[in-house]
């Protein structure tokens, strides 16, 4: 009898715990192309650090939208803080997300990021020992689809080592410094001073990790807290122990990455800029100009939910009669199947979303990014005047973007975005 009492008391104490400490060390991965890490959960608190599309965190707990997780750097430096519940999966982990790290036999070589699975392909950089990678699909001939970072590709995955531990494989990556004559230096989302906007400016002398290296750009993880990644201009860095790390640089290496066209004299366009998962597929206008209706429901009289440009990513959740149910951020409807198609169906398609910046005339000149289209909705973030997003599409007052500094997807008022030409 006693044993019946103690096992009903623990289960109404189980009944009473809330809900978040009933998960605790549940495996997740980050859906999102990067979002902030931190220390406490609300937007406004201090930054512990970031996390990246395909990467896998524990959450240790969950408090109304937001998740206390523990996740690990590129480098391997172990950070824990809070994140917007709706960055990470909900559902069962699938068997290919796993997490690896560049295991060169030789500590001095460096594993390429190719652009596609071919010792032929472009390599967009090239990367040390110890660095880790998060896999986005299953080994096929040898070769597997990597997210480094932010930055994304194909790893012969022999050089790869499964589900590390901790400092399993030392990092073998260069320490350097910035050193640039005009005494500072941009970290960039990407590797290109015109489209890619700028996270801030280092002084010389701050210390960065270079976890990649190509010819005009270094891919790097800032040495303290909170361990932004980015690109910096190679021939502006200095290994620490005074050495350029232009001379240690293998010229035939093409480091170029998909990002926003820069087209003088006419509106800028933009490719993709996210990771893609899965279940993706493309919009794809026959004519660029064109835009592709998200309806309510399957049917072309019904109401539309915005118009998409063409290279713009969906999640396909089912197929039936020519018709696509999508999703798009968090935005559900459907979208006719004849004008999606899937991501490496061929060459991709040239993206005609177009660049916008941020122009508020307000007192405070920042834009308010929102989860759904409504002043009424939660916002995910102030952006500043002249920061740029990129419009997937759009639907009366309201834009669908991407912002193009940490790669969050919401919704933001048309009126106060103005063409970047």
């Amino acid at each position: 009898m006693k044993r019946i009492f103690a096992c009903i008391s623990l289960l109404l104490m189980l009944a009473l715990l809330p809900a978040h400490a009933q998960t605790p060390g549940r495996t997740a991965w980050v859906t999102v192309g990067g979002a902030p890490v931190y220390m406490d959960p609300h937007d406004n608190a201090q930054k512990a650090g970031h996390i990246w599309y395909g990467q896998l965190v524990t959450e240790l707990e969950r408090q109304e939208n937001w998740c206390r997780i523990v996740s690990f750097t590129t480098t391997g430096i172990r950070i824990e803080g809070w994140v917007y519940a709706p960055n990470i999966s909900m559902g069962a982990v699938p068997a290919y997300r796993r997490m690896a790290v560049v295991n060169n036999p030789d500590p001095q070589d460096r594993l390429h990021l190719r652009a596609k699975p071919s010792r032929n392909a472009t390599s967009r950089s090239k990367y040390y020992n110890g660095t880790r990678v998060a896999l986005d699909g299953d080994i096929r001939n040898g070769w597997v689809e990597v997210c480094v970072g932010m930055a994304r590709g194909y790893m012969e995955a022999k050089y790869l080592t499964l589900d590390p531990q901790p400092g399993q494989v030392p990092l073998a990556a260069v320490q350097a410094v910035v050193n640039n004559p005009s005494g500072q230096l941009h970290l960039r989302p990407g590797p290109s001073t015109t489209t890619a906007t700028s996270w801030g400016l280092f002084p010389n002398g701050t210390p960065v990790t270079v976890l990649g290296i190509g010819p005009d750009w270094c891919h790097v993880e800032m040495a303290t807290p909170p361990y932004m990644e980015g690109y910096m201009m190679t021939r502006y860095l200095r290994s620490t122990d005074g050495t350029p790390m232009s001379n240690l640089v293998d010229r035939d290496i093409d480091a170029k990455q998909p990002l926003p066209t820069d087209v003088p004299g006419v509106q800028h366009t933009a490719i993709w800029p996210l990771a893609h998962g899965p279940n993706d597929y493309v919009v794809y206008n026959p004519r660029p100009q064109d835009r592709l209706h998200l309806r309510e429901r399957p049917d072309t009289s019904a109401p539309s939910l915005g118009k998409y440009y063409t290279g713009v990513h969906v999640e396909v959740l089912s197929r039936q009669n020519g018709w696509a149910k999508v999703r798009i951020g968090n935005l559900n409807g459907y979208m006719m199947d004849e004008y999606l198609r899937p991501p490496d169906a061929g060459a991709n398609p040239i993206g005609a979303m177009p660049i916008f910046e941020v122009q508020n005339p307000n007192r405070a000149q920042n834009l308010h990014l929102r989860q759904h289209p409504s002043l009424e909705a939660r916002s995910l973030g102030l952006y500043n005047n002249d920061t740029r997003v990129i419009q997937m599409g759009f639907s009366g007052d309201w834009s669908h973007v991407i912002t193009l500094g940490d790669g969050r997807m919401g919704f933001m008022l048309t009126k106060y975005l103005s063409p970047v030409r």
